[in-house]
């Protein structure tokens, strides 16, 4: 049987070609249209028919694009990759860098503050030190000033004795209580004889507490302390009663 012009047999080579191209196309979204009936009638206007070589074209360049374009997805998400692993890498160095400047912060804090301990430790050290040989001074110096309080306190007991001015010893009771029960019993008096009599128990008083004040503890029985006490109570009390009567004589 022979072939009409335009058409395709079946049993040919070119037929099955034809057929393992349009497989082919099919794979890409293709298809090929294949004509194996009888020759159509010509119509008024020529379609223009797409061979082999143009459709393995177009395919070739689908490919090539898809390809590039493949290729251009590719290359911006490396280049976005690297420029956000930069950026971290960034952020990480700032961070890094800042806890080793608070590190450095606290280490030099640290340091400040043990200078300064030390400082305080060696000053305390010093004070103490001075404060040791002040102490080993004055206990070296102790005896001879407690010689020297015994000998005063002596002086003044013997100064009072030559005197003989008429005064009580203050550090003797009976003494001491004679002169305030005989003052207490004068009641005609002067104001220049009250006044006279004030001045001595003032003396009497002051010299009274110095005694309490300078005898070392171990040298003052309790019972002195007591009577050295009482005597200045009762000459206070005396001597207000004195100026009591000073200040009637005055307004007589």
């Amino acid at each position: 049987m022979s072939s009409q012009p335009g058409s395709v047999c079946p049993h040919s080579p070119g037929a099955f070609l034809l057929t393992t191209l349009s497989s082919d196309l099919a794979d890409y979204g293709g298809s090929v249209c294949l004509s194996m009936g009888p020759k159509a009638k010509k119509s008024g206007s020529k379609k223009k028919r797409i061979t082999k070589a143009d459709r393995l074209k177009q395919l070739q360049e689908e490919e090539e694009k898809r390809q590039k374009e493949e290729e251009e997805a590719r290359v911006k998400y490396e280049k976005e990759e690297m420029e956000r692993l930069d950026i971290q890498r960034t952020e990480k160095e700032k961070l890094r860098k800042l806890e080793a400047k608070v590190l450095l912060m606290k280490h030099k804090a640290e340091i400040k503050e043990e200078i300064n301990v030390s400082i305080l430790m060696k000053q305390d050290l010093e004070r103490r030190n001075e404060e040791l040989e002040e102490l080993y001074l004055l206990e070296a110096c102790f005896p001879e000033a407690e010689k020297l309080k015994r000998d005063s306190r002596l002086l003044s007991q013997w100064k009072h004795y030559i005197q003989c001015d008429g005064s009580p010893d203050p550090s003797i009771s009976q003494e001491i209580n004679t002169f305030i029960s005989l003052w207490k019993e004068e009641t005609n008096e002067t104001f220049e004889a009250v006044t006279a009599k004030s001045k001595l128990v003032l003396n009497l008083i002051e010299k009274l507490k110095l005694i309490l004040l300078e005898t070392p503890s171990y040298d003052l029985q309790e019972k002195n302390t007591i009577q050295y006490q009482g005597s200045i109570l009762e000459l206070q009390e005396l001597l207000h009663l004195k100026f009591n009567i000073a200040t009637e004589i005055l307004l007589r």
